[in-house]
């Protein structure tokens, strides 16, 4: 699992499923020394181990993994088994040594876009993939209704004054990118992102000449900054797109490219710090989704009065994050008791939460000392967050997996809720195209999985000769907790008892097949 919370989590499932006793079950993190990982490895008792694929990794490139006896790896949130992740160099380095085992990918997104899936499968070795929906008999008793909501929030006109004096900065320099090369997008819309796209194809093209790219460059690294800011306001509000122009600008100490020093230094980026700063002082909420929240927040726990019910609004500014924590706090209901919940590393001037802190948190937020989580992506996986009530995305996320994660946080003991909040405009015309967009590629990637994709046959053989045939069948674990046994088939394949005593040299008993048997 990718980390190690998820890591916990995972053991505690498994053997309260699968009851194979405790003794066989080994959990490795980085907080274990090298000298004892490499103890367990060759320990015969350890049978199935629980980590994050660094530790693996590590533990393969140590030399304490015996590869050869490899049989499964399972890997929970496998859309991250792309480019260089540990996921992938796990598969590689064990296909070194061993071509007898088999891998399991667990996703609920297996990719953005068939390259990137078509990727992942490969990856991974993949020679069949099962998908599962929502309404499919083995899912459906699982999960329970959503409820997907959009709230469209008129930006504020003093919003409206500052994007109209970004733009007056923005457009000149725009002109004057366009006339050096060509910009497939629009002024008003143009993003950090299409600016970044571009500079990256400026230092591909070499037709350009030495010059004309110097300042094709530097018109983009002003751009991409002034787009950002834009995004920032139109977002998030005044105090994030002040941040951003204070860090970016004003006291950067980067060393900046030609066009970016003359925007730092210019009368009209001045002023809009200036507006900035008097809306500020003036007490006035950073934007208009803040106070949406608040009612969203105010109707949720009204109509679930005398419950325990929790919410988690996602956000991915830290910065944002402290914001809607410190309004909410100040409104001094007892219905609404928010906290905030993010990454480990510190950014800026916001802090980072230890792992230790983040655990108190989560407690809490479970025993309902808190019912509302305020949180950056670090909650949308890989974390036991317990069940909640309604989600809200206090912002958009391009990603069809980011939002796939978000939305799976609820709906899953009882009926659940989902509010995405957008600004009017630009924010959620992206929302609609990109909601669209994602129902049309994810029936493409039904009708590709099922017949377009080739599967590398070659590289998964048949573990099994071509004499034995097994049969599935469908049977519950009825061992006991404690029980002795090691493992036991979830196949039977067409031997006899008396055969496999022999091939293993045992003496009666009950036969289990293990993962050193080959057969």
């Amino acid at each position: 699992a990718p980390t190690k919370p998820l890591v916990n989590q995972q053991i505690q499932a498994f053997h309260g499923k699968v009851h194979i006793p405790q003794i066989h079950l080994k959990v490795l993190n980085g907080r274990i020394n090298r000298e004892k990982r490499a103890r367990l490895w060759a320990d015969d008792t350890s049978r199935v181990f629980f980590c994050t694929p660094q530790t693996l990794r590590n533990d393969i490139d140590l030399g304490n993994v015996p590869l050869k006896r490899i049989v499964l790896v399972v890997m929970d949130e496998a859309h991250h088994s792309t480019g260089e992740h540990d996921y992938v160099k796990v598969v590689q380095k064990i296909a070194q040594d061993n071509f007898d085992f088999r891998v399991v990918g667990l996703s609920a997104t297996p990719g953005n876009d068939l390259v990137t899936t078509n990727e992942l499968i490969r990856n991974l070795r993949c020679v069949r993939v099962e998908i599962r929906e929502e309404d499919d008999p083995d899912v459906k008793k699982y999960i329970q209704e959503k409820r997907i909501q959009l709230k469209v929030v008129k930006p504020a006109k003093e919003m409206q004054a500052v994007e109209t004096m970004l733009d007056k900065i923005l457009k000149p320099k725009f002109g004057q990118l366009s006339r050096i090369v060509r910009v497939n997008c629009k002024v008003a819309n143009a993003t950090c992102w299409n600016f970044l796209k571009l500079s990256r194809e400026i230092n591909g093209d070499r037709q350009l000449g030495r010059d004309a790219r110097a300042t094709a460059l530097s018109l983009c690294q002003v751009l991409q900054k002034l787009a950002s800011a834009r995004e920032k306001l139109r977002k998030y509000g005044f105090r994030e797109c002040r941040t951003y122009l204070m860090d970016h600008f004003v006291n950067s100490n980067k060393r900046a490219m030609a066009h970016t020093a003359q925007c730092r230094n210019s009368r009209s980026l001045v002023e809009i710090v200036q507006l900035l700063e008097r809306i500020i002082a003036q007490g006035r909420v950073s934007h208009p989704k803040i106070t949406a929240l608040e009612e969203i927040l105010l109707d949720h726990f009204a109509s679930h009065e005398g419950t325990n019910t929790k919410v988690i609004v996602f956000i991915q500014m830290r910065e944002s994050v402290a914001n809607v924590v410190d309004y909410l706090t100040s409104l001094n209901n007892q219905d609404i008791r928010p906290t905030k919940f993010v990454g480990q590393a510190s950014s800026g001037s916001t802090k980072g939460l230890n792992q230790r802190q983040q655990k108190e948190i989560l407690k809490k937020f479970g025993s309902g000392e808190f019912n509302v989580l305020v949180a950056t992506s670090i909650a949308e996986e890989g974390l036991d967050i317990g069940e909640v009530d309604l989600i809200v995305n206090f912002d958009t996320v391009h990603s069809k997996i980011r939002n796939v994660q978000r939305m799976g946080r609820t709906g899953r003991k009882r009926a659940g809720r989902c509010v995405a909040l957008v600004t009017a405009g630009k924010e959620a015309s992206d929302y609609m195209k990109n909601l669209k967009k994602a129902g049309v590629q994810l029936k493409r990637l039904r009708g590709h999985l099922k017949n377009g994709f080739s599967y590398p046959d070659h590289l998964n053989p048949r573990m099994l000769p071509p004499r034995y045939h097994p049969i599935q069948e469908k049977k519950k674990l009825g061992l006991e907790k404690g029980a002795s046994q090691e493992f036991i088939s979830v196949t039977q394949a067409r031997r006899t008892s008396k055969e496999i005593r022999k091939a293993s040299g045992s003496r009666g008993g009950r036969v289990y097949l293990t993962p050193t048997e080959r057969m």
